[in-house]
């Protein structure tokens, strides 16, 4: 575990954002590293469903929301979120809009929220959508905005 200490010397209050980058275990490998996380006793861990929306009255400094991507910082970004075919619109791991928390404090900039949004769940029991796999006829389920993104890029493509 690692601890960061920052200190502010000057004489106006300052804004920190800080984020922790994935940092996925490329698939048909041998996994077994841990995740990257930030550790806070009042970000809630329990994996109910509403575990996985920011409440203003939540005094962790931890944030789902707000979520930053390292190579989305393009002058014609487009931002996707992603929802689910049926059932709770906004998937869990996802931003959502609006912005569950927008009054938190947050330097000026960022973005918080997706720009539009693409399916990248089925339901809330069924995660993920079948998407074509590498062989012939094989399927296989792709889950995250990773996967909802393709989709708006394909809109964007087709002039719709």
């Amino acid at each position: 575990m690692w601890q960061i200490t920052l200190t502010n010397t000057g004489k106006k209050a300052v804004t920190v954002d800080a984020y922790v980058e994935r940092d996925d275990v490329v698939i048909g490998t041998r996994g077994g590293a841990r995740q990257s996380h930030f550790e806070d006793a009042w970000y809630d861990t329990s994996g109910n469903p509403d575990s996985f929306v920011d409440h203003p009255d939540n005094p962790s400094l931890i944030r789902r929301s707000g979520s930053f991507n390292s190579i989305a910082t393009g002058s014609k970004t487009v931002s996707v979120g992603g929802t689910r075919i049926t059932g709770p619109r906004w998937a869990h791991y996802s931003p959502q809009k609006p912005d569950p928390d927008a009054g938190r404090v947050q330097r000026p900039g960022v973005i918080r929220i997706p720009d539009t949004q693409a399916f990248s769940d089925e339901n809330p029991a069924t995660l993920g959508v079948n998407a074509a796999g590498t062989r012939s006829g094989a399927a296989v389920r792709l889950m995250g905005t990773s996967d909802a993104s393709p989709q708006e890029a394909r809109r964007i493509l087709n002039g719709m």
